[in-house]
């Protein structure tokens, strides 16, 4: 009973000794250390709320920075400019050859490309900021977007065109070798030429990729009509000539500064007048001139005759150059042009790669070497498919790594 009352009664006790301390104002140590412990428990616990609560809210602020940076990223991937065809949508690294009327490219910032029929444009390379464009052959009309974020590049051989923005232009690549470019709005800057070019409005330029000339002037003429490859334009005809060759349409001049010489045929050439040299060569025989002529003149005949649509008597004129000039440059090039008309004209991919064999061995570091092995690899996946041309690819990638089939030659490597 006693025992009971004690522990009913002892908390009380204690209470009245803590109040009668408490008093007195003094305390036991072992209350003293307690109360010291707790009171620097609740201080602690005082500051240390309000600085994890900064530090959740920062980790909360970077893992948002974080994620809006990645969604960022990913909209820049996502916004990658695509393009159309006559309104389908076409994959990287595709021709573009239209055969009865141009083809329109429209890009999705708004720039578009108009192909001229006989034209060969294929999209290389287009990402977020650049779109590269490759003009194998032919004609094409540019116009740049207004405000366009996208830098343009249009290469042609060894040439590259690159519109500043609001331009409008037409590129034209002729048979590997001329490059013209007619600027009727904006600016345009051209590389590859002797030293880079910028133009403006009203400016033509033409370069020979062969013997390195370049002109520049005012554009003249009808240039939008004019501009198309001539396969494709209607002329008026020429008068009458020899029965060794059909007749074929002339092809319009080059511009001309208006003073350039016309004492011989290399000159012509250069300055356009392709008419001039077939005339000529007419009127002393297409025989006497294969057979006899000198070298520089066998070579303005086949330029002549390549530029103004004459496939055969281009033809003859190559294959004359290499039987009677075997060890010139001229006729190492022959074989070249030979490729290409077979590839380009007759579609005969057998001889075309024969072609581009022959002129790799005999100038395996010649100015058309990177062409001529990727127009090789082109035509050994046509005619055998792209498998069989996943070799050539690798090894032309070895070689021109930022080659104008580049494109093409990683997609047959990816396979």
């Amino acid at each position: 009973m006693d025992s009971q009352k004690q522990s009913v009664s002892s908390p009380f006790a204690r209470l009245g000794e803590l109040a009668r301390t408490v008093g007195t104002g003094q305390v036991s140590r072992a209350v003293d250390a307690v109360g010291e412990r707790r009171a620097a428990e609740a201080f602690q616990n005082r500051g240390r709320a309000p600085r994890l609560r900064r530090i959740i809210g920062l980790a909360t602020v970077l893992a948002t920075a974080a994620a809006a940076f990645v969604i960022f990223s990913l909209q820049i991937v996502n916004h990658a400019v695509s393009w159309t065809v006559d309104g389908a949508p076409v994959g990287q690294g595709t021709y573009i050859s239209p055969v009865h009327k141009e083809a329109n490219v429209r890009f999705s910032e708004g720039t578009e490309f108009a192909v001229q029929r006989g034209g060969r444009l294929r999209v290389a390379e287009a990402g977020a900021k650049t779109v590269k464009a490759v003009l194998e052959v032919g004609a094409s009309r540019v116009r740049i977007a207004q405000r366009s974020p996208i830098s343009f590049r249009i290469e042609a051989g060894p040439f590259s065109v690159s519109p500043g923005a609001v331009a409008s232009l037409m590129v034209e690549w002729l048979a590997d070798e001329l490059l013209r470019v007619s600027i009727f709005e904006g600016e345009t800057s051209v590389q590859g030429t002797p030293s880079p070019l910028y133009l403006r409005a009203g400016q033509q330029v033409s370069a020979n990729a062969r013997d390195g000339t370049v002109e520049v002037g005012p554009i003249a003429g009808p240039t939008v009509s004019s501009a198309a490859p001539a396969e494709a334009r209607q002329e008026v005809p020429r008068p009458p000539i020899s029965s060794d060759e059909p007749a074929a349409p002339l092809a319009p001049a080059l511009p001309s500064s208006g003073t350039a010489r016309r004492g011989s045929w290399s000159d012509a050439v250069t300055a356009g007048d392709y008419g001039a040299v077939l005339r000529e060569a007419e009127r002393r025989g297409i025989t006497s001139v294969l057979n006899d002529a000198s070298l520089a003149d066998l070579v303005a005949l086949a330029d002549a005759a390549r530029l103004s649509g004459r496939v055969e008597l281009g033809k003859r004129a190559l294959v004359s150059e290499r039987r009677r000039f075997a060890r010139t440059t001229a006729a190492k090039d022959a074989a070249f042009y030979l490729g290409r008309i077979a590839d380009d004209h007759e579609h005969a991919w057998t001889t075309a790669i024969t072609w581009y064999e022959t002129y790799l061995s005999e100038a395996p570091h010649g100015h058309f070497a990177a062409e001529a092995f990727g127009r090789k690899m082109v035509a050994i996946s046509r005619l055998s498919g792209r498998a069989a041309a996943r070799e050539t690819a690798v090894e032309y990638l070895k070689r021109f790594p930022a080659g104008p089939h580049a494109g093409v030659a990683r997609e047959l490597t990816n396979e």
